[in-house]
């Protein structure tokens, strides 16, 4: 027989949703190995290698909406820290999948300037909206960040669909970007047909030496 010592201070203080998408985290992690496995096994020319790789890029979005899940279930707090508008925009790309962040060119306007915000949340927020871009089909990706008088603005503009892209709030990714720039007191704005998202976000500039 089994036993476990429970910790009262942490199992009984996270929601059962916590528990449970990060368990779903660890079967999609071998899951995802047990495809690449499969596939460094099989030459390159082997026609199964069609369908595995539609089934990897299946794996891969389920395995986003499971992040977005532990995520969602248990938020981090809102941290407002001193950082550059460069170290926001490119920790945003840094954040997507290799071949991705390849076909995603970062411009940053004045890109020594300082706000208190926090940046990672940030960051990570302007990464989905960019990912969210490329499952809809874009086959590259802009993202210009220019700073504004009170904060900046983010421009993530795509090329390559053939058709108008979903909305940023019809997956469970988009649902979790907008109530992050919610927390952050962002505002976004989408034109489906240009093919283009702008975030704005207020901030106070690190020379005013307060968090907002």
């Amino acid at each position: 027989m089994q036993t476990q010592t429970l910790d009262t201070a942490i199992d009984a203080a996270l929601p059962c949703g916590v528990h449970a998408a990060r368990a779903l985290n660890q079967r999609v992690a071998s899951l995802r190995a047990a495809f690449d496995a499969v596939c460094a096994s099989m030459p390159i020319e082997d026609p199964l290698q069609t369908p595995i790789t539609g089934a990897r890029i299946e794996l891969d979005r389920f395995a986003r909406d499971v992040q977005a899940l532990v995520e969602w279930t248990l938020p981090s707090p809102v941290r407002p820290l001193e950082c550059s508008l460069e170290e926001i925009g490119f920790a945003a790309v840094e954040s997507l999948r290799h071949d991705r962040r390849e076909r995603t060119l970062v411009s940053v306007e004045s890109p020594a300037v300082r706000v208190v915000i926090d940046g990672s949340l940030a960051s990570k927020s302007l990464s989905r909206v960019v990912d969210h871009g490329f499952a809809s089909g874009a086959t590259h990706a802009d993202l210009r960040i220019e700073p504004r008088e009170l904060g900046f603005v983010a421009t993530a503009s795509f090329e390559g669909t053939s058709t108008p892209e979903q909305s940023v709030a019809a997956s469970l990714g988009g649902a979790l970007v907008l109530r992050d720039l919610a927390r952050l007191g962002a505002r976004i704005d989408e034109d489906v047909d240009a093919r283009r998202t702008t975030v704005e976000f207020t901030a106070k500039t690190a020379s005013e030496g307060e968090t907002r």
